[in-house]
């Protein structure tokens, strides 16, 4: 049984159980045609869902694994289909969720599960052409961004441990920055046309959810409405430290390449050992 048959039959074991489940508590409503109001019956659907949604993440982040560590069209194809079903049983979960009201509830927890249950992101999509689109993008843009290579000489430099090794460990400034660009240069052209179309559906999507964007739906899972204001002065109170430790690192760095390194300015981004600049080595 290979792993596209085993997400069909556990797809189909999830929507019959979920479904059945729900059944069965609308049964004790008094009209089933309204919202369920009964928090223990809510407490027992996510308890279901949650075990079949378990089987579900294990999956299909099984497939991502397959696909991320060996980049073959058989594993895209087999990862694309397992986030496909993955994405179904959340559009089941999601219409059951939604059919409780939660406003009676006193279970802080049971209201914020039932919350994020609804919050299905790419699920959201009405369109399935447009899902199955979008899931593809993103299989794509993956297989690009992981398998780009730099034409060095007669060798093809790939991005590990090829590229990421020199960076790390790499001192001249011409090599690191030949480097830095080539990457970008061989992903980046592929990757435009493809994004763009991503960040269109994605927001699509999102705004299914009654969200204006993917970034104000970010910004939801912090749970406060004074984010930004927080986030803000977080960054005020550790910029100084910052300000000191980025002059010492470009200090030291100019002591090292001389006038390549502007003593008032920002640091080049390929002299720290990293493809985006995320650690200084």
């Amino acid at each position: 049984t290979n792993l596209t048959d085993t997400h069909a039959v556990l797809y189909n074991m999830a929507r019959i159980r979920l479904w059945v489940l729900f059944f069965v508590v609308s049964l004790f409503d008094s009209d089933a045609q309204n919202l369920i109001t009964d928090e223990e019956q809510a407490k027992q659907w996510l308890e279901e869902y949650n075990s079949m949604a378990e089987h579900y993440y294990y999956l299909t982040e099984e497939a991502n694994w397959a696909y991320e560590t060996d980049i073959t069209p058989e594993n895209q194809e087999a990862q694309v289909a397992a986030s496909l079903q993955k994405d179904k049983f959340r559009k089941e979960a999601y219409d059951n969720a939604t059919m409780f009201d939660v406003t009676s509830f006193t279970n802080q927890t049971v209201i914020r599960l039932l919350s994020k249950i609804k919050n299905i992101e790419n699920a959201a999509l009405s369109d399935q052409t447009k899902l199955n689109r979008l899931t593809q993008l993103l299989a794509d843009m993956k297989q690009i961004y992981s398998t780009g290579k730099v034409k060095d000489g007669n060798r093809d430099l790939v991005f590990e441990p090829d590229l990421v090794t020199e960076l790390a460990t790499g001192r001249d400034y011409d090599r690191l920055q030949f480097i830095w660009e080539g990457w970008r240069g061989a992903v980046g052209p592929s990757l435009r046309d493809k994004y763009a179309e991503y960040v269109q559906l994605k927001n699509e999507a999102i705004r299914e959810l009654g969200y204006d964007d993917v970034g104000a739906y970010w910004r939801s899972w912090y749970e406060t409405s004074t984010f930004e204001a927080d986030l803000e002065a977080l960054w005020q109170e550790v910029r100084p430290m910052y300000l000191e430790l980025h002059a010492y690192v470009r200090k030291r760095l100019a002591e090292y390449y001389g006038d390549k390194v502007d003593s008032g300015g920002p640091i080049p981004a390929h002299l720290l050992g990293n493809m985006w600049a995320q650690q200084w080595h």
